[in-house]
């Protein structure tokens, strides 16, 4: 099915509260790369990313859990 707005996606971000271990999932398990490190947040990239920087981003999620 073809969308009439969405043409292409390049990266994208997923938030999560503990970034060990979502570097260790995605290093390991998808065999994905760093490519840049930063103040709570990991930026990787994988085979087929072309030229962009990165194909994926974990930023810490800080979240409070309801009551």
């Amino acid at each position: 099915m073809k969308s009439p707005w969405i043409a292409a996606l390049r990266s994208m971000a997923l938030a999560g509260p503990d970034l060990s271990v979502a570097e260790t999932f995605d290093t390991e398990v998808w065999q994905r790369v760093i490519a840049a490190r930063g103040d709570g947040v990991i930026c990787l990239h994988g085979s087929g990313s072309g030229s962009d920087h990165h194909l994926l981003g974990w930023p810490t999620a800080s979240r409070s859990r309801p009551s």
